[in-house]
């Protein structure tokens, strides 16, 4: 049998009569809404998370560590310049917690 769209049809036609096909469930506007809404959240939450890693790392190769903070709590550990209180008053390591700061104060 030659491939063709009237051979294909007629295939598909053959399986339907026969019961092949099962109907399948196509979810609703509204559900694939919250789906798409809780997927962007995670990614949201795993690249803030991505992000605290990465400033912890970054600090520790000046001697500095974080202890455990809050969820998205980061702007708590500085003072008022943007420098964190962990005893640094390095021009360097200010200037970059302060980008992480601005960052995330809406």
């Amino acid at each position: 049998m030659n491939k063709s769209d009237r051979n294909d049809a007629r295939g598909i036609a053959q399986m339907m009569r026969v019961g092949l096909y099962k109907p399948v469930h196509v979810k609703t506007l509204v559900s694939q809404h919250e789906r798409m809404l809780l997927t962007s959240r995670k990614l949201l939450r795993d690249k803030l998370h991505d992000v605290e890693n990465e400033l912890r790392g970054t600090l520790r190769n000046f001697g500095l560590r974080i202890g455990v903070v809050s969820t998205g709590h980061f702007c708590a550990l500085q003072d008022g310049r943007g420098a964190f209180r962990l005893g640094t008053t390095s021009p360097a390591t200010r200037t970059m917690t302060g980008g992480f700061r601005r960052a995330e104060t809406p």
